[in-house]
């Protein structure tokens, strides 16, 4: 489930919000109830960035092969 949390609750309920995110919960940021970006915790983001460049070389991988299969 997705967090919603505006800029005025950021503000007045840090506290709460930070101890979210040491529990390991998300938060998608609103302004003016557009999402304007997400807060996750440190741990879920450290996962992000190791998975990044796995995911890059699969997909250098990916499009190499379909150029071979366009190619035949």
């Amino acid at each position: 489930m997705k967090n919603f949390v505006n800029i005025n609750e950021l503000q007045n309920e840090t506290s709460r919000i930070i101890q979210g995110l040491n529990d390991g919960e998300d938060f998608v940021l609103l302004r003016y109830s557009k999402p304007v970006g997400v807060l996750v915790s440190y741990e879920a983001y450290n996962k992000l960035i190791c998975c990044e460049d796995v995911h890059v070389e699969e997909c250098k991988s990916c499009i190499k092969d379909f150029k071979k299969e366009l190619h035949k």
